[in-house]
C-alpha cells in the first residue's frame, strides 16, 4: 500500500497523536486495549490474513461492550469496498454478524448482572429523563424511535462536541475522509454526542480509542493511493496538522505536574501499609498498590478491606463513580478508625483501629471574609464587621468540610464602643456550632472551642450579633486547627 517509509511515518503520527497521549495518561481502561487490537484487526482484514484475523477480531470484540459497533461498521466497510467480489464479501458479512452477536451477548450479560441499570445517570436539561448523561444503548433506541431528538441532543454542549470532532480528525488533516475506512471511526462521536457528559468527547479521556485506529489507517490508505511524488507533500501536511493539535491539547504540555512536599509524604506513608493487605484505595492513589491482588478501587459489600486509603482534596474523593467520601463515612460507622492523616492530602482508615493515628499532620484553616456568607455585616479593612447600622441576629455563616477528628477553633476579635461595657462583661456576639455555643464578650479579645467531628462532613457555623448600642465588633482572625493529633 505504498512505500515503506509511509507506514513508518504513520506509525510515528499515531504515537504522537495528542489523543493517544490523552488515553495513555488517564487511568487504565479497556478502551486502551481496544485501540491496538482494532489496529491489528483492520490490518489483518485488509491484508486478508483470515487465520489470524478472526481470533484478533474476537479479542477486539471482547474488550468492552461498545467495541462491536465500530467493528460491525468495519465489516460494512469491507462489504462496500468488495461489493462485486462474492468471496471477499462473505468476510465482511461474517464480521458484521459476529459483531452483532457479541453485542447482544454483552447487553444480555449486563442485564443479568445489573438488572436495575445505571444508578448514576444525570438527566439532560430540558429533555426527558431517559436521555441521561451517562452513555447507554437506551439513548440509541430512543433516537431511532424519534429521530427528531438527534439535533436537540447534539446541540447540548455543541461547541465542545464540535471541537472534539476537530481534535479527532485534524491530526491527520481530515485525510481519513478520503477513504471509506473512515466509517468505523464515526461510531463513537456520533453516539457520544447524544449525551451531555463532556468526558465522552474530551481529548484527555480514553474514549477516543474507538476512533483513532480507523482514522490513522484510513489516512494511510488514502496516502498510499495518491501518486508517489505527492506523498511527501501529503506527509508534510499531516505532520504539520498533528503538531498544531499537539500544541493545542496534548496532556504532555497542558498537564505537567510538579511534585510537592505532600506527595513525598503520601508515598512514604503508604509504604507502611503491608504489600499483601486488603486495601480499598482511591482511584488516583492506586499505582503504589497495583501489584497487590487484594487492592480494590470500588467498595464491594462482600469484601471488608483492612485499610481504606483516600485523598479528600482530590476531585476523585467525591466523584460519583467511586464516592470515597461515602465510603469513608460508611467505614467509620462500621468501626474503622483513623490510622493516618496528613491534612486533606491523605486519610487512611483501618478496620477495628482505636489508637491514635500513627501519622498525624493537622491543617490550619484560616476563615477569611471571602469564604463566609455575611447576612448583616460588612468587611472593613479585611475584617468581618458588625456595626450599629446592621440589625442584630444572624451576622454571618461559614460552611466548611472537615475530616473526622477533634478540632480547635479560635476567634480573635476587637470592638469599638462605650468603655463601661467592659465592666459589664457584655456579650457582643455568640457563635453556634454543632449544638455548642460560645460568647464573644467585652472583657476578652479571644475565644476558643474544641469540637469533635465524627464523620467527613460539612460543618455549619453561625455567628450571631447582639444589639449593643453604638458598638462595632470586628473579627480579626478565625482559625480552625485539626484534626488534633492524639
Amino acid at each position: 500500500m505504498g512505500r515503506d517509509w509511509l507506514g513508518a511515518f504513520f506509525a510515528i503520527i499515531y504515537l504522537i497523536n495528542p489523543l493517544v497521549q490523552g488515553i495513555n495518561s488517564f487511568d487504565f481502561h479497556m478502551e486502551a486495549i481496544f485501540m491496538p487490537l482494532a489496529l491489528y484487526s483492520t490490518y489483518f482484514l485488509i491484508t486478508r490474513r483470515w487465520r489470524i484475523y478472526y481470533p484478533t477480531l474476537l479479542l477486539t470484540l471482547g474488550t468492552i461492550e461498545f467495541a462491536p459497533i465500530p467493528m460491525a461498521l468495519l465489516g460494512l466497510y469491507y462489504v462496500i469496498t468488495n461489493i462485486r467480489k462474492r468471496r471477499e464479501l462473505t468476510h465482511g458479512v461474517l464480521t458484521i454478524a459476529v459483531s452483532i452477536a457479541i453485542l447482544l451477548i454483552a447487553l444480555w450479560t449486563k442485564a443479568i448482572l445489573n438488572p436495575l441499570g445505571p444508578t448514576t445517570a444525570s438527566p439532560l436539561s430540558g429533555l426527558p429523563e431517559q436521555y441521561a448523561s451517562s452513555f447507554s444503548f437506551g439513548i440509541l433506541i430512543s433516537v431511532i424511535k424519534d429521530p427528531l431528538l438527534i439535533p436537540r441532543l447534539y446541540s447540548v454542549y455543541g461547541t465542545e462536541k464540535f471541537l472534539y470532532f476537530l481534535e479527532l480528525y485534524a491530526p491527520t488533516a481530515f485525510t481519513a475522509f478520503l477513504d471509506p475506512l473512515v466509517l468505523p471511526s464515526l461510531a463513537w462521536p456520533l453516539a457520544s454526542f447524544l449525551t451531555s457528559d463532556v468526558i465522552y468527547y474530551s481529548p484527555f479521556f480514553q474514549y477516543s480509542s474507538f476512533s483513532i485506529p480507523f482514522i490513522v489507517m484510513a489516512s494511510l490508505i488514502a496516502a498510499s493511493k495518491i501518486p508517489t511524488e505527492q506523498q511527501k507533500k501529503f506527509a508534510v501536511l499531516v505532520l504539520i496538522s498533528t503538531l498544531i493539535v499537539f500544541l493545542g491539547v496534548s496532556p504532555l504540555i497542558h498537564f505537567q505536574y510538579q511534585l510537592v512536599k505532600s506527595d513525598y509524604e503520601i508515598w512514604t506513608a503508604l509504604k507502611l501499609i503491608p504489600s499483601n493487605a486488603t486495601v480499598l484505595v482511591q482511584n488516583n492513589l492506586y499505582p503504589p498498590f497495583s501489584n497487590n491482588i487484594n487492592a480494590y478501587t470500588q467498595w464491594y459489600p462482600w469484601i471488608k478491606p483492612e485499610y481504606i486509603v483516600a485523598q479528600p482534596d482530590s476531585p476523585w474523593f467525591t466523584w460519583w463513580g467511586t464516592p470515597y467520601n461515602e465510603y469513608v463515612n460508611t467505614a467509620l460507622m462500621e468501626g474503622y478508625g483513623v490510622y493516618m492523616v496528613i491534612g486533606n492530602s491523605l486519610l487512611v482508615l483501618r478496620a477495628n483501629y482505636t489508637g491514635k493515628p500513627i501519622i498525624c499532620e493537622p491543617i490550619i484553616l484560616n476563615i477569611t471574609p471571602s469564604v463566609v456568607s455575611i447576612t448583616n455585616g460588612q468587611v472593613i479593612n479585611g475584617e468581618i464587621a458588625h456595626t450599629p447600622n446592621e440589625a442584630p441576629g444572624v451576622w454571618f455563616t461559614v460552611n466548611v468540610t472537615l475530616l473526622p477528628g477533634q478540632y480547635n477553633m479560635t476567634i480573635t476579635y476587637s470592638w469599638v464602643g462605650p468603655e463601661y461595657l467592659r465592666q459589664l462583661n457584655t456579650t457582643l456576639a455568640y457563635l453556634q456550632i454543632n449544638g455548642h455555643m460560645i460568647d464573644l464578650t467585652t472583657n476578652r479579645d479571644q475565644v476558643s472551642i474544641t469540637m469533635y467531628n465524627r464523620y467527613y462532613e460539612n460543618v455549619f457555623i453561625t455567628m450571631y450579633a447582639n444589639y449593643v448600642v453604638n458598638t462595632t465588633v470586628l473579627i480579626r482572625q478565625f482559625i480552625i486547627n485539626g484534626p488534633l493529633c492524639g
